[in-house]
């Protein structure tokens, strides 16, 4: 290694290897004199055009456009200090730039290759690909699609992925929703909460039909069930009333009580039976009434 520096060496040196080379200046300061490595600092105020030795150039240019020939493309590589053999860690070639998994692989998967972009007059990192081939995008990732092509994993925080048996896969974990879907004021629309299989429907859930598959627990707040045997199943638990239908008005029609397998109907809610309402049974709170409104006698048939 060469060491150069001027006066009593007092000021900057610069040191170059063996098999090395480089290009320094000198600044004549006397005994604090600095010895410069002019390609740390080179600054050109024009175009610089270089040119490969059978003719292909590549210009760069002070108008912020750089041009380089179809042809150079097929020469320029960047090296990974830290690979063996300086393998590839950037190359391009023809229309393919390819990145090499030495890029990702050393310093504890430290970023390696980062893209920047000024804002406020220093540089916020916008993309970064870092340890294990991981890709950082600070703002929003914008595409006609967006074609997920491996699973998600159960300690995913947010992901979107696919397998040909699941399709579309949205896996999350949150304190307390796992997956959450909002709308455009940014109200919930849709959750799942943590560690359940449930889906919370915040709004009103329309289809053109539902069909529960399962039957309904003990303990249902209120659930719709079915199973082959007992068809179409309503439970619900409350401490008046296990089951209560109303009217588009709000009305109680009838209820079962709590804890009980009886209808109640309230006061002057009549059961009735015939197409014409025909006989109609019910209780106005002060007299109980068995009416026959219809055509025809009233007829009492017992099998004693």
């Amino acid at each position: 290694t060469l060491t150069f520096k001027q006066g009593s060496g007092g000021g900057a040196s610069v040191s170059i290897e063996a098999g090395a080379c480089k290009i320094i200046a000198t600044d004549g300061g006397g005994s604090g004199a600095i010895v410069y490595d002019v390609l740390n600092t080179l600054e050109i105020s024009g175009d610089l055009t270089l040119k490969t030795s059978d003719g292909a150039i590549i210009n760069l240019q002070t108008s912020d456009t750089a041009v380089i020939a179809d042809e150079v493309l097929g020469r320029i590589d960047f090296k990974a200090p830290n690979e063996a053999g300086g393998t590839d860690a950037i190359l391009l070639a023809g229309s393919v730039a390819a990145i090499s998994e030495g890029v990702f692989a050393a310093d504890n998967n430290a970023t390696k290759l980062s893209f920047q972009t000024a804002t406020s007059g220093t540089a916020a990192e916008t993309m970064a690909l870092s340890g294990a081939g991981h890709l950082d995008v600070t703002g929003d990732i914008t595409g006609s699609t967006i074609n997920a092509d491996g699973d998600t994993s159960a300690d995913d925080n947010a992901a979107m992925g696919y397998t040909a048996a699941e399709g579309l896969i949205l896996t999350g974990q949150g304190s307390t929703n796992d997956v959450t879907v909002k709308n455009d004021a940014d109200a919930d629309v849709l959750v799942i909460p943590t560690g359940t299989t449930n889906v919370d429907i915040v709004g009103v859930a329309t289809a053109a039909t539902f069909e529960p598959d399962g039957d309904t627990s003990s303990g249902d707040n209120a659930a719709i069930g079915y199973t082959a045997a007992e068809g179409l199943i309503l439970t619900g638990q409350g401490s008046t009333s296990d089951l209560t239908v109303k009217n588009d008005v709000d009305a109680i029609v009838f209820t079962v009580p709590t804890g009980t397998d009886d209808i109640l109907f309230p006061d002057n809610a009549k059961a009735m039976f015939g197409a014409g309402s025909d006989f109609q049974v019910y209780h106005d709170g002060s007299n109980t009434y068995l009416k026959d409104a219809g055509t025809g006698g009233t007829i009492f048939l017992s099998n004693a």
